[in-house]
């Protein structure tokens, strides 16, 4: 869970979006206490802000969920039937060669920031 205050002069207006930038897996937001959702895997992790950026201080609470990915390739082999089948799968089905042999990103890797507005 990563939580911080932050100082809005002039919070914007027409269509207010929190990026939280490149994360790695899942991130939950709430905004000066209110829920602003889930987000599930994907490039974007966007959050409409829109009536609760307030001018002043700003409370921001992101709680970050990740795989166990890292913590089963450093399990010893044969301890369980399931993590060495999971691993196989990820080893030969991977686009990336020696991806079950290496270390992932995980968590809130960023940059977040509240953007005026959001755009396709």
């Amino acid at each position: 869970i990563y939580e911080t205050e932050f100082e809005l002069n002039d919070p914007p207006a027409d269509y207010p979006v929190l990026s939280l930038g490149q994360v790695e897996t899942t991130s939950e937001v709430w905004l000066n206490g209110q829920s602003l959702g889930a987000r599930w895997w994907g490039k974007d992790h966007l959050y409409d802000t829109q009536g609760l950026l307030k001018e002043g201080k700003n409370q921001l609470k992101v709680k970050v969920t990740t795989t166990a990915y890292n913590y089963l390739r450093v399990m010893p082999k044969k301890q369980d039937i399931h993590v060495d089948y999971w691993l196989y799968q990820k080893r030969h089905h991977s686009r990336l060669p020696g991806y079950a042999r290496r270390p992932v990103p995980t968590g809130l890797i960023g940059p977040a920031m509240v953007i005026g507005e959001y755009s396709n």
